[in-house]
This record gives C-alpha cells, structure tokens and sequence, in this order.
C-alpha cells in the first residue's frame, strides 16, 4: 500500500452485526480496524463482528463529502463515490489486522 500524503485519509464503513453501517475517517486504516474488532472503539463495541465494506483514499475536503454520504446509507447504494481500495490493497489491510490480532 502507498504512504498517504498529508492532505490525504483513509474513508471507511463497516457492516456491522446487526446490519447497520458505520462509518469514518482514519490516518491508520490497520490501526482503526483492529482497535474495531478488539472492541476499543465505542461506537462500534456492542456491533461486532464488523466487516469492512468500503474504504479509500481521499484528500481532506473530499473525504468530508463522502463520509456525509456514507453515514447515510451503504456504498452499494452510493453512485459517484472515489474508487474504493483495490483487491491486492484490501488483501494487505486484512493480512495485517489479522496478523495484529492473532498476535494481541
């Protein structure tokens, strides 16, 4: 995965449990995902599991726009959104939380 630069973030939602979305904004995408599945995180602590559905890359400003859209409802259902992650970058992201976890 590239660094991001300092005007850049990570958006991201998660499917949560019972079926509800939650979205956010992260510098850390590994970080923010395994501190959500260890239950650190208090929005999302009585949701799990949680799975990621959607995540990019996204200058400040536009990243503004797209998790207003993404608190709302689900990408699926989102047109005009930047390109989420590729497969081999979800692939890195999910190696490395898991790899965080088993070893936490």
């Amino acid at each position: 995965m590239r660094s991001l630069t300092e005007n850049e973030w990570y958006i991201y939602q998660l499917r949560c449990q019972d079926g509800s979305y939650y979205a956010a904004a992260t510098r850390d995408l590994v970080r923010a995902l395994v501190r959500h599945h260890q239950g650190q995180m208090t929005r999302t602590r009585s949701l799990l599991p949680v799975r990621l559905a959607y995540a990019c890359v996204c200058s400040i400003q536009e990243g503004e726009f797209v998790l207003n859209r993404l608190i709302r409802r689900p990408f699926s259902q989102l047109r005009g959104l930047p390109s989420p992650l590729g497969p081999q970058d979800l692939g890195h992201v999910e190696r490395e939380v898991m790899r965080q976890l088993a070893g936490s």
